[in-house]
């Protein structure tokens, strides 16, 4: 298995994060894909670097359990899996973690882990440039995500729509 990981600190108290999280747990899944969309239960959605040409890019389907909390903060664990043909993504199982730091900052952290594709070329091809694609994809996840809390500064009837 190789493991992922990022974080980023929103200037979003985590009272206000937390709310919106809880009201929009899947919208904010789909709104952190660039162009994601609903099909029945499942999310389909476009992954990969930004930034870097389409071929790092793959459609996966997106699964979402529902948000439950963890010591002080919140936790929503996804799984995306690559749609149709051999996969150049395998599948990854991640969590989305929110948690609070200090009065006004909250602290938006997303991890996950995947096993290469391919046996043992694909661990070589994860160690020369692979790995670095998941690291980009994960960043490129979490910056969609912390756009959407970090919008929020009080949760109310005028908070925005994360889509």
């Amino acid at each position: 298995m190789v493991f992922v990981q990022d974080f980023q600190v929103l200037d979003t108290p985590f009272k206000a994060a937390a709310t919106f999280v809880d009201a929009h747990a899947e919208a904010l899944i789909e709104s952190a894909f660039a162009g994601a969309r609903v099909d029945g239960e499942r999310i389909r959605a476009r992954v990969g670097p930004a930034g870097w040409p389409s071929l790092f890019s793959k459609t996966v389907d997106v699964r979402v359990a529902p948000l439950r909390a963890r010591g002080d903060g919140l936790v929503l664990s996804f799984r995306w899996s690559s749609v149709g043909g051999a996969p150049l993504f395998p599948r990854l199982e991640g969590e989305l973690e929110l948690a609070p730091l200090g009065e006004l900052q909250t602290e938006l952290r997303v991890h996950g882990q995947y096993d290469p594709p391919a046996g043992f070329l694909g661990r070589g091809l994860d160690r020369i440039l692979l790995h670095r694609v998941a690291e980009s994809t994960i960043r490129a996840f979490l910056n969609g995500a912390g756009s959407s809390i970090g919008s929020v500064t009080s949760y109310g009837t005028d908070s925005p729509d994360p889509r």
